[in-house]
């Protein structure tokens, strides 16, 4: 009984979405005077449900690689996601290794700029924000992989603090002007932080030992070892703010810097110590985002990192930084192909509408990535099955991603028509590769929707919708075969 009532199941099943297809009149396909092939239309509804992950990196990569390079600082508390907070972790290099510091040289002067990128999430008022800079007192490598949970160790004693009123009318405005194809209207602004003098003593007297080919202060990994790094903080606000940690002065002026005087046959001299903050020196400078959530009192409360579940609110939810996912169950797109033995899709389009008018920052683009069965991202380093070879490309970190119609990864823009928002996005090859695929074990059948733009591990920036909203159009030519 059991068997059959699973057998009448997925007949129903069939039935019901035969019934929601329509033969199209236009002129996809293949049709022609004989009808020997017919172009027909269906609508699959995608299961959806949420995910928390534990494993996004959010440290600045290399300049060779083309991520944002971007310190997150501040927090928020938002209805739906909790209360964020994101701290920034950096070390500091010299710029210059080999100098030579007067014996009786003293600080007159420490501190930190920071360049805004005007990136910001939260409060749309116009409000102050304090940052508070610490002395770190556990080491970060270069070569580790920090992500948005990794723990560092900082002296909890400030080195230095600054107020700040931030505009997010203006940083809208600048962010647009910073981002379209013109330099000639670019802004530029700096948040100048001051800094212990005693903090600036033990760099300077570091540096007057820099004679030396391999001293402390001329050898990076030594130096990182003595001066560790600074950690970047606010303690209370409504917004977190992203800045440019790079040194460029056509772009952006992030650096410490120390001003030292000294005196030479009785006249006072000044003389500069500058420490970047980001490097494209093949040791580089690590720094990294440390972004925690309490989401204890939202629907999205005791859930456990790669355990799917269905919000009380039937919600799906996406957040950059902290991660959250959608997941998605390509198993009714199976079940409807294999109905057909020969198919050969016109178009495949996957989107989300509709969508709640966005009141916070949302990505402007997602992207999928495949799924393994434990809900992990599949990578690179695992076997793929042959069929979907040239149907796939990696990122950054090898995740596996579907190949688009348009673009090289599939990508689904945020889009608004008539005031009501979707995303939407084409991936018909990559649909004609999982339909080539007979053999169950080796489908692709679990993807996860993910924020793609800005990046990742870089942003806040986050999503809600319906969990029904989501479903895969597809238009495709089959043989007529006459019965």
């Amino acid at each position: 009984m059991n068997s059959l009532g699973r057998i009448a199941g997925q007949f129903f099943f069939v039935v019901v979405i035969l019934f929601s297809c329509q033969e199209d009149t236009s002129l996809l396909g293949f049709k022609r005077a004989q009808n020997n092939f017919r172009v027909a239309y269906a609508e699959i509804p995608l299961p959806a449900s949420v995910m928390l992950i534990d494993s996004l990196r959010t440290f600045n990569e290399s300049a060779a690689v083309a991520d944002t390079k971007r310190l997150l600082v501040g927090q928020y508390t938002d209805d739906k996601f909790g209360l964020l907070t994101s701290a920034a972790f950096t070390q500091f290099r010299p710029y210059a290794t080999r100098i030579n510091i007067p014996a009786d040289a003293v600080v007159n002067e420490v501190y930190l700029n920071l360049t805004y990128d005007y990136y910001y999430f939260g409060s749309n008022n116009i409000t102050n924000n304090t940052f508070f800079v610490h002395e770190l007192t556990d080491t970060l490598f270069f070569n580790k992989l920090y992500n948005f949970n990794s723990v560092v160790g900082y002296d909890p004693v400030p080195l230095g603090s600054v107020t700040s009123l931030i505009d997010v009318e203006k940083f809208d405005a600048y962010f647009k002007d910073n981002n379209d194809a013109s330099t000639t209207n670019n802004h530029i602004d700096t948040l100048k932080i001051g800094l212990s003098s005693d903090f600036g003593e033990r760099i300077l007297s570091l540096a007057k030992t820099s004679t030396s080919e391999d001293s402390d202060y001329a050898t990076f990994q030594k130096f990182s070892g003595v001066f560790k790094g600074l950690a970047i903080l606010n303690s209370a606000g409504n917004k977190v703010i992203g800045f440019d940690p790079r040194n460029d002065v056509k772009k952006t002026f992030s650096k410490m810097v120390i001003i030292y005087r000294y005196t030479v046959d009785g006249v006072e001299k000044r003389g500069r110590l500058d420490y970047a903050l980001f490097s494209t020196d093949t040791g580089g400078v690590m720094g990294f985002n440390k972004i925690d959530a309490d989401r204890s009192s939202t629907v999205l409360s005791g859930q456990v990192p790669f355990q799917e579940f269905i919000p009380s609110d039937n919600q799906c939810y996406i957040q950059a930084g902290n991660p959250i996912v959608t997941k998605l169950d390509f198993s009714k797109f199976y079940q409807y192909i294999d109905t057909i033995p020969t198919i050969i899709f016109n178009s495949a389009e996957l989107l989300i509408d509709p969508i709640v008018t966005p009141t916070f920052p949302a990505p402007s683009t997602l992207r999928l990535r495949v799924l393994k069965d434990d809900n992990r991202f599949r990578r690179n380093l695992e076997s793929i099955p042959s069929v979907y070879s040239q149907y796939v490309l990696y990122d950054i970190e090898g995740n596996v991603n579907p190949l688009g119609d348009i673009q090289e990864t599939f990508f689904m823009q945020l889009a608004s028509l008539s005031g009501v928002y979707s995303y939407r996005g084409f991936l018909t090859v990559f649909t004609q590769a999982l339909s080539q695929n007979r053999t169950e074990e080796d489908r692709f059948e679990k993807f996860a929707i993910v924020p793609s733009s800005p990046d990742f591990g870089k942003s806040l920036n986050r999503l809600n919708f319906d969990i029904n909203s989501v479903r895969l159009k597809i238009y495709y030519t089959v043989p007529n075969i006459n019965q």
